[in-house]
């Protein structure tokens, strides 16, 4: 029995193709804009503002993409013995079910929160650790080593609540 569970539709579509628009866009301008600028046979200095734009720009979106990019592009697949966590371009993280230490249900508090709860998502992350739970706010929190952390929903916590060792049922209600 194998489930896989992707990101919230929205994340998932909308947020997947404004990350590939994001990504290209800048570079797009910044190729555009140097040949212009250069390669036309004399410096042409207006577009050295619009280069410096394209590059100010390309970098606000690396910045942008180190907090979305898990969220957006991440994936969670339970199978019979352990839980797997995959991202395009990030290292593959696997826990068997059996070296489980800490299970925890964290949100985001008084942090960077909009308190209108559209989607009914609670902003509460699962947090699946071998080791210690991490000590930093929910939002600073990556999948790495050896924790996981997956957005919080009914499907989830019901499909993991049957997949865990027994004392860690309680956490996930």
């Amino acid at each position: 029995m194998r489930k896989v569970f992707r990101p919230h539709i929205v994340l998932c579509t909308v947020g997947r193709l404004f990350t590939l628009i994001l990504i290209v866009a800048p570079l797009f301008m910044l190729c555009v804009f140097t040949k212009f600028a250069f390669f036309s046979g004399e410096i042409n200095y207006i577009f050295i503002p619009l280069i410096l734009f394209a590059i100010g720009l390309s970098i606000l979106v690396w910045w942008l993409m180190r907090f979305f990019w898990q969220q957006i592009w991440g994936k969670l697949i339970l199978d019979e013995n352990k839980i797997t966590w995959r991202c395009i371009f990030c290292p593959k993280v696997q826990i068997k079910y059996s070296d489980i230490r800490f299970i925890a249900v964290r949100n985001f508090g008084n942090r960077n929160v909009v308190h209108v709860d559209l989607y009914k998502t609670g902003f509460q992350f699962i947090l699946i650790t071998t080791q210690l739970l991490p000590t930093l706010p929910i939002d600073k929190v990556r999948c790495k080593n050896s924790t996981i952390k997956w957005a919080k929903n009914h499907a989830v916590c019901e499909a993991l609540s049957k997949m865990v060792p027994a004392n860690f049922r309680s956490a996930l209600k």
